[in-house]
């Protein structure tokens, strides 16, 4: 109840910009639900809204443009989209990981086994990764963009920050 009081003390005199730290803390899912679809709406009608959030699921599906910020440094600033889609390494899971892994090495691919039934594949398009398993009668139980979520892309871009100092 104190998330919604404050939200709605926040709206006294129609404000045409939001500043929310930490918003989504304490509520339940409905509560959620509620202030992602109240946020996406005051927005969407022409408002501002800056977030500050750890829970970095609910700022990928509130946001439209996020700033990552480690230690007081500017590590990424964009579209959450794009920051998606800048991933260019793939989680494979397939019950033929050895066949799959060495048909896909010798199309340029940097393969890693990481787990029974586990490949982390690199440097080529999903669309080759399912021709090869296709090639080679590779069934793939699952297919997936590393990092294809904002906590996935926060602790990859902050460990590259991390090296690079």
């Amino acid at each position: 109840m104190r998330q919604r009081l404050a939200l709605a003390s926040a709206l006294v005199g129609n404000p045409s910009t939001l500043v929310l730290d930490e918003p989504f803390n304490g509520l339940d899912p409905m509560g959620i639900q509620t202030m992602r679809t109240f946020l996406r709406r005051f927005a969407d009608d022409g408002g501002t809204v800056f977030l500050s959030s750890h829970l970095l699921a609910e700022v990928a599906h509130s946001a439209d443009d996020a700033i990552i910020i480690d230690h007081g440094r500017l590590v990424t600033a964009g579209p959450v989209d794009a920051l998606v889609r800048n991933s260019d390494s793939f989680a494979v899971t397939t019950a033929d990981a050895d066949a799959l892994g060495v048909a896909l090495g010798r199309r340029g691919a940097t393969v890693t086994r990481s787990g029974h039934d586990q490949l982390q594949v690199a440097g080529v398009a999903a669309e080759v990764i399912g021709r090869t398993a296709l090639e080679v009668g590779a069934l793939v139980i699952d297919l997936r963009v590393d990092g294809d979520d904002l906590e996935g892309i926060f602790q990859t871009l902050i460990q590259t920050q991390e090296i690079a100092s």
